[in-house]
């Protein structure tokens, strides 16, 4: 989330070392989620002042110029996000994104679902495979947590309590599909299930899970221009008044307010971007500190890197991922989500 908002908001390549170093010491200090985040859009609305050269962000001509120039860049030429699975993306990337173009077996599911309303279990997918819009958000930690559960309806149905009392969250990221579905046989053998209506389902289970994993997962983010999604966003006037406090108004503009858009039309290639970082690992925060040394390198050479666009130029972005597994920022907000 911090890096997002440094890419959209400031994207400077000169500023970037300090930046993570200020952001490191956000999470080493706070453990609380809420005031991780306030303490990154704090440390991002000094950053802003800094890029814009302004000495005294007190005064009112000032805060209206960096709640101005925020607003700009994060809200009106800003995205809404779409977190989606990896084996999509190279798809994307050339044909550009529509809900039509998604890959799936909808009708395949919608049987599953009618074999286990003979059982009692209605919407066992949580749900309407009918309703063709895609759910966009404008919370980059929210999209991470979907991309790395979706299809959401799919982890839903192999992770619902109704027959899965053991298999984790874990054993759908670390793609163990013995975990996730070995109770799903056992409550259909113990609901008397047909063998033939058992059969289907596990076939078409096998049939989605091995097209989900038939590319090495990551965490794969859709960015669409916020022009693409109409909605009734804040004018600068709600943000800015006289006398109004900075960091305050910072928090709110960069603050989700939109979890869940739906958008049923296309975009083509050109006018979205793509994020793609590999699954982060928990790392404890007395290992970070000694390996300080390695993430000074690592930032080192990110930061002879020149920010480009994601847009074919995903590398960027995977290697600013695989350095976060090392910092441990969105690690532990991601896991915060998942509980």
């Amino acid at each position: 989330d911090a890096i997002y908002k440094y890419k959209v908001v400031i994207d400077d390549v000169y500023l970037f070392e300090e930046y993570v170093e200020q952001i490191d010491k956000i999470y080493r200090k706070m453990e609380d989620f809420d005031e991780i985040i306030i303490g990154i859009h704090k440390i991002l609305c000094n950053f802003v002042g800094i890029l814009l050269d302004i000495h005294d962000m007190q005064l009112e001509e000032n805060k209206k110029t960096i709640l101005s120039y925020i607003y700009q860049k994060y809200i009106v030429d800003g995205y809404y996000i779409h977190g989606f699975s990896t084996v999509y993306e190279d798809y994307i990337c050339k044909y550009g994104f529509s809900s039509e173009n998604y890959r799936n077996i909808y009708p395949d599911m919608e049987l599953i679902d009618s074999v286990f309303k003979k059982h009692g279990v209605y919407n066992s997918f949580k749900k309407n495979f009918k309703h063709k819009a895609t759910s966009f958000t404008d919370d980059f930690v929210m999209a991470c947590h979907y991309s790395s559960m979706s299809p959401g309806y799919f982890s839903r149905f192999l992770l619902q309590s109704e027959f899965s009392k053991k298999a984790q969250v874990k054993d759908y990221l670390d793609s163990n599909y013995n975990a996730c579905v070995d109770e799903l046989k056992l409550y259909m053998n113990l609901n008397l299930f047909s063998a033939s209506d058992a059969n289907f389902v596990l076939k078409t289970v096998k049939k989605q899970w091995n097209f989900l994993n038939s590319v090495p997962k990551r965490v794969s983010i859709l960015l669409i221009p916020r022009k693409f999604i109409h909605t009734s966003e804040l004018k600068i006037e709600d943000y800015y008044h006289k006398g109004v406090n900075l960091y305050d108004a910072v928090d709110r503009m960069l603050c989700p307010k939109s979890r869940n858009l739906f958008f049923e039309g296309d975009v083509p290639a050109n006018s979205l971007q793509i994020l793609s970082f590999h699954f982060p690992k928990v790392i404890p925060k007395e290992i970070k500190t000694k390996e300080k040394n390695e993430v000074k390198e690592k930032v080192g050479f990110i930061q002879r890197l020149k920010l480009l666009d994601a847009y074919g130029v995903i590398s960027t972005f995977i290697v600013i991922g695989s350095f976060f597994i090392t910092l441990g920022i969105i690690v532990s907000i991601l896991y915060l989500l998942r509980g």
